[in-house]
């Protein structure tokens, strides 16, 4: 048995950041929510973009009846190939157009990448944010860490993977698996 002094630690933390330019509209969590992977952080008004969605939408709609119209032509023998790699090449660019509108669209819902605590807010109703701009502070408590150095002549002791128990301050017992860290061992608890 070998005993180990240490301290608890959260998996990670990241700060969470916008993908997007525009003024923050809303920010639903606060320092200290509990969020689920997934929950909006932040949320950037839309300002154009559902404009440019919907002029995306129709040009991919005129694309289609452009390309369907070549094809008819084509079995005519109206048309050469030529017409139709073009209307093709359009509808595909539209497509595209309207995938481009609709990421720029998700992009200004600002997600928790994983359930955690919001540890920080970083932008307030009405901010301005531009891409890398932060929205929230998150950190990850599942699961928490018992990280403790241990000394050189013990290191050959421990097998990453075996259990260990930790006992906390407030006397309770947790158990986990030993993993090897750059800054010490670190156990998971289960």
């Amino acid at each position: 048995v070998l005993t180990v002094r240490g301290r608890t630690e959260n998996k990670r933390t990241v700060v969470v950041r916008a993908e997007t330019s525009g003024k923050i509209a809303a920010r639903p969590v606060e320092r200290g929510s509990r969020v689920a992977a997934g929950d909006l952080l932040c949320r950037i008004n839309l300002d154009a973009r559902d404009a440019s969605r919907t002029q995306a939408a129709e040009a991919l709609n005129q694309a289609r009846i452009d390309f369907d119209g070549t094809i008819r032509l084509k079995r005519q023998g109206l048309v050469a190939d030529t017409a139709v790699a073009s209307a093709k090449a359009r509808l595909a660019a539209a497509e595209a157009d309207v995938e481009r509108a609709e990421l720029e669209i998700r992009r200004t819902a600002i997600r928790a990448p994983f359930s955690g605590i919001v540890e920080d807010v970083n932008a307030e109703l009405g901010d301005y944010v531009s891409p890398g701009a932060p929205c929230v502070t998150l950190v990850d408590l599942d699961p928490m860490l018992l990280v403790g150095a241990v000394a050189e002549r013990d290191v050959s002791d421990l097998h990453v993977g075996k259990p260990v128990t930790g006992r906390l301050i407030d006397g309770r017992r947790v158990t986990g698996s030993l993993t090897f860290e750059e800054h010490g061992v670190q156990v998971h608890q289960r």
